[in-house]
């Protein structure tokens, strides 16, 4: 019995010992990882940073983290933001987000409000080389915008995980349920695009390398295959499939065939301000006459935007609007 009693006394010793210096050496991990990450484009900055968890896990805390985009002049603040893990599992991260984020630029400010916003990461090895899956769970989350509920969900899904038979390729889910948008500038004429918006989609995204935590550049997209689009609300559904293919992150060619029930409920937004696009709403509407089904593609050749076969204008000036 003392001889059990001396081994346990010493394996917890052992375990204390351990549990300290990886913390110490952990939590001066993440403060060079932060600072890294600093560059003429980029700013991080924070408070400071703490380890909890002792015995089984490492909970680090990182307080007031600022993240600053020099060329959008966009701030990200984050009241805390938190990076779970087990200290036998340190590859599998788990992260938590504050409930209240603020992005702002100059004096326009969003406020992204959420019950519950987590995310889980997975790593191939403990070195954090290769990404083998990523989910991220939002619930009952709004965005507001100069005191305007702009959007609000019940529940936001999003998933990517790492193919296991062609290197690059990612394979991505969305789900997001009860969707509200608010498309009007006052809350006096509160408006919704839709009252019940419920979005599924699949898709394969293909990169031009694995990404990797410790790569600080973005990765790049070289195409995106939609497996499946489902959005549904009580006036209307569509589905459809496409494919898009990118140039350093920019989309330079793509086709989205759609088919719409109930399409002239569907397209009854503030997209009809678009002279050409309702040009285009217009010619579809004398082809289909009385159908409620509308089967069509959007596509994107060179830059510009066709809508069947209607030019509705340039990518980059629509995405200026």
């Amino acid at each position: 019995m003392r001889l059990l009693l001396i081994l346990t006394s010493l394996l917890a010793l052992i375990w204390s010992g351990y549990w300290i210096v990886f913390s110490v050496k952990l939590k001066s991990e993440v403060s060079d990882f932060l600072e890294s990450y600093n560059s003429e484009e980029r700013l991080i900055d924070y408070s400071n940073i703490s380890i909890k968890g002792f015995p089984n896990r490492f909970d680090i805390t990182v307080n007031e983290l600022n993240i600053k985009n020099e060329d959008s002049k966009i701030n990200w603040f984050l009241p805390y933001f938190q990076i779970l893990s087990l200290s036998y599992k340190p590859n599998h991260l788990i992260l938590v987000f504050p409930n209240t984020q603020i992005l702002q630029n100059g004096k326009n400010k969003i406020i992204f409000n959420s019950n519950e916003m987590l995310a889980s990461l997975s790593f191939m090895d403990y070195k954090f080389s290769e990404l083998d899956q990523f989910i991220l769970s939002i619930e009952n989350s709004e965005i507001k915008a100069s005191e305007r509920i702009i959007l609000n969900t019940t529940a936001l899904n999003f998933a990517i995980k790492q193919s296991k038979t062609l290197e690059g390729d990612y394979h991505l889910g969305f789900r997001g349920n009860n969707i509200k948008l608010n498309t009007t500038e006052t809350n006096s004429e509160y408006k919704l695009l839709e009252n019940n918006l419920n979005l599924v989609l699949h898709a394969e995204i293909t990169l031009e390398e694995l990404y990797s935590f410790s790569n600080k550049k973005m990765p790049k997209i070289k195409t995106l295959n939609i497996k499946t689009l489902d959005l549904k609300s009580s006036n209307f559904n569509v589905t459809g499939t496409g494919k898009a293919f990118f140039n350093n992150n920019i989309l330079e060619d793509g086709i989205l065939n759609i088919k719409i029930e109930n399409w002239r409920s569907f397209f009854n937004t503030p997209l009809q301000n678009n002279g050409k696009f309702k040009l285009g709403l217009e010619l579809i509407e004398t082809i289909t006459g009385n159908d409620e089904i509308l089967d069509l593609n959007l596509k994107i050749e060179d830059g510009n935007v066709y809508l069947g076969p209607v030019f509705i204008g340039s990518l980059e000036n629509m995405l200026k609007q």
